[in-house]
């Protein structure tokens, strides 16, 4: 009969338990080791881990990663002799340090990281990511500018460079007072229907307007009545006294009406013959406003007489 000596111990490594330790024995022969883990009252159920076989007189025992429990340490010869030793494994936790860092995880909608607490806890550590698209943020569409209002015109009095194009205020412009001309050419021909008015404008330039409708005659004789395509005072003798003669003209634009307007305001105002004669005349003042405005469309008359000898010029 083999006289089996078995002398191991438990001890603690990376928070888990570990038998380690020899045996020997009085006869040569083949032996097994084993671990018999025993069942636990109203707890886990017992098994049995190899310790590994080994021939000869001795042998050296290290079993790792055990749970804490009590087990039976068994060395069994193959003539069927065996020994035994308790081992009872009591292995505190074993935890990574506070700090220690473990992962990155989503912390809501921000990529932040995950430390160890050093009680076998998780405590958060330093954002990575603010609203990473890794945690599923998708961010929201950058709202469209507000409109720059203003008028877009460049030729605009209150032209505005900074203005969107297309803006509600797009089409307000304002310019500055245009000059219209009907003919800008000094010496006019084709002037033989209605009456031809030339003048002096605010530039120094020569305006024309050929007023090519009905003309009146207001005045009590043989001429009065109207008459179309009169061509001037020359043929309107009188004995009623000075001739008159009232023209008029509509569906002007604002352009048209003002520089028309000009009439009212020139130095000297004649009518072009189609003789190429001209005969100057004088424009009877006006008792309509000179520029009224929220029209699409203007009409004006114009009432003129022979201009007296030595008129003073306006």
């Amino acid at each position: 009969m083999a006289v089996i000596n078995i002398q191991a111990s438990a001890s603690c490594a990376n928070g888990a338990g570990v038998v380690s330790g020899s045996f020997s024995s009085s006869i040569n022969q083949d032996y097994t080791v084993t671990l018999e883990a025993l069942p636990v009252l109203d707890g886990p159920e017992g098994y049995t881990l190899d310790g590994g076989t080994f021939s000869g007189t001795s042998g050296n025992i290290y079993i790792e990663g055990l749970e804490n429990r009590t087990y039976t340490l068994r060395v069994t010869g193959a003539n069927g002799d065996t020994e035994t030793q308790p081992v009872t494994i009591a292995c505190g936790p074993n935890y990574p340090a506070d700090g220690t860092f473990l992962r990155n995880d989503c912390n809501g909608y921000d990529l932040q990281q995950v430390l160890a607490d050093g009680s076998g806890g998780e405590r958060w550590g330093n954002v990575v990511e603010q609203n990473s698209s890794t945690c599923g943020y998708v961010p929201e569409p950058e709202p469209e500018p507000e409109p720059v209002l203003g008028c877009t015109d460049p030729e605009a009095d209150n032209y505005n460079p900074n203005a969107t194009p297309g803006n509600a205020q797009a089409n307000a412009c304002t310019y500055p007072p245009k000059i219209f001309t009907e003919v800008k050419v000094v010496e006019v021909t084709g002037c033989t229907k209605g009456v031809c008015l030339r003048w002096f404008n605010n530039l120094g330039g020569i305006d024309t307007w050929v007023f090519s409708g009905k003309v009146d005659r207001p005045f009590a004789s043989e001429a009065s009545g109207e008459f179309s395509y009169a061509n001037g005072l020359k043929a309107a003798a009188s004995k009623a006294g000075q001739p008159t003669m009232t023209l008029r003209t509509a569906n002007l634009s604002y352009d048209r009406y003002q520089a028309l307007w000009q009439l009212f305001t020139s130095p000297m105002v004649w009518i072009h013959h189609p003789d190429n004669s001209t005969e100057e005349v004088y424009v009877l003042p006006a008792a309509v406003p000179a520029m009224p405005l929220g029209r699409n469309s203007y009409d004006l008359t114009v009432e003129i007489s022979k201009a007296p000898i030595n008129t003073l010029r306006r």
